[in-house]
């Protein structure tokens, strides 16, 4: 027998998309509630008289209180009421957790995402397989360890993908040919791991990661890839302009999003101290042949500038593809958006949106105007030297 839910849409997802969480062939929708639209559907004060529910399921965005006060106010009865909170789900969603398998309300991809939240009340780590490539991380990571065990898919694996492409494309990159993937800011190791696996397998690596977590980690995910010490260089070491010290915090809900903070920034909580050196000194004191450099990927959450700066000379001398994550309001947050264009309108003509389809070339001087507002804007920008034309 189906279960029949009544659902309250309250952030106006829209009635398609909820049912791409739901396990059709277990619920039988009887009554659907939508802030905007109540001509079409029943009105919010009338979830209390549908007959026969077995469920409200209400999907929200922050606004718990808000939507718990209606609840209390129509006299539902509570323990028939599930939260689906988008936006905090680890600290609103246990009565829908203990029902979750029990009825099999939701789709697989739901019932895995409950499966990490009941894993977190007990363990440290998280792990899982996903394309054939094994990974261990936080288990509390809401964002790249929870989105690769839900989704089975490995984190930025198009933009990878895509990356691959344009560097065949635009650089001439040979597949076949040895070289270095340089992983600037390499977290656990989800960028160069699945590069190496699955993409270009001739590459070796060679990857910064100053969070002694995040480190230990990324030593953990080359060895459960079988992954040895002469496949890769593993650096617990920041990626900077000067060689210097920094302050680092390390964000447990969100370990990618860790960044390095001046030694003196008394605005850190819970920091470390971690060391930080200039690539072009990386390269020299470690006598790299910069020629067998094949790729560079970079995700420094705001450093982006100061990497720059501090591989200006190997940069300068390089013909090949790099990829770095663009964020403005984390440039300005680190008063770097003068040094980051500085020096990218110093090494690089042209760039193209990651994000864009149509993969238009545009000039480096463009991303000036993304500077100056607080907007939560975020892409990731391949670079592109000289006269390149598709």
């Amino acid at each position: 027998m189906k279960l029949n839910i009544c659902i309250w849409d309250s952030i106006n997802l829209g009635i398609d998309k909820i049912k791409n969480y739901l396990n059709m062939d277990n619920v039988n929708i009887v009554a659907e509630v939508n802030n905007t639209e109540s001509d079409r559907y029943v009105e919010i004060q009338q979830m209390g008289t549908v007959p026969n529910v077995d469920y409200y399921l209400v999907f929200e965005w922050n606004c718990h209180s808000k939507v718990k006060r209606v609840v209390e106010l129509l006299k539902l009865n509570t323990d028939k009421v599930l939260y689906y909170d988008l936006s905090a789900p680890r600290t609103t969603l246990y009565a829908l957790y203990e029902n979750v398998d029990s009825y099999c309300i939701f789709q697989k991809s739901v019932t895995r995402y409950f499966d990490v939240f009941n894993q977190s009340l007990t363990n440290k780590y998280l792990t899982c397989t996903v394309e054939g490539v094994s990974y261990i991380g936080d288990i509390h990571d809401a964002t790249i360890m929870l989105s690769m065990y839900v989704s089975g898919e490995n984190w930025a694996g198009d933009t990878m993908r895509q990356f691959f492409r344009l560097a065949q494309k635009f650089y001439s990159v040979e597949c076949g040919k040895e070289g270095i993937f340089c992983d600037i800011g390499a977290n656990i190791g989800t960028t160069c791991i699945y590069f190496k696996k699955k993409l270009d397998p001739n590459v070796k690596i060679l990857a910064f990661e100053p969070s002694k977590e995040n480190f230990k980690m990324l030593k953990m995910n080359m060895l459960l890839n079988d992954i040895g010490d002469s496949e890769a260089t593993l650096v617990p070491m920041g990626v900077s302009d000067v060689h210097s010290q920094y302050q680092i915090s390390y964000v447990s809900y969100n370990p990618g999003g860790t960044s390095l903070h001046e030694a003196d920034d008394e605005g850190v909580e819970n920091a470390s101290t971690v060391e930080a050196i200039p690539f072009d000194d990386y390269v020299e004191e470690n006598n790299i042949d910069i020629s067998r450099i094949k790729y560079i990927w970079v995700d420094t959450e705001g450093f982006e500038g100061a990497f720059l700066n501090g591989a200006k000379k190997t940069l300068s001398q390089l013909d090949v593809p790099v990829i770095m994550e663009f964020t403005p309001k984390l440039l300005c947050q680190n008063d770097a958006e003068g040094k980051f264009m500085d020096a990218v309108e110093a090494l690089y003509a042209s760039y193209i949106i990651m994000e864009d389809e149509t993969e238009t070339i545009h000039p480096v001087s463009e991303l000036r105007e993304y500077f100056g507002n607080d907007s939560e804007i975020q892409f990731d920008i391949f670079m592109l030297k000289g006269e390149k034309h598709h």
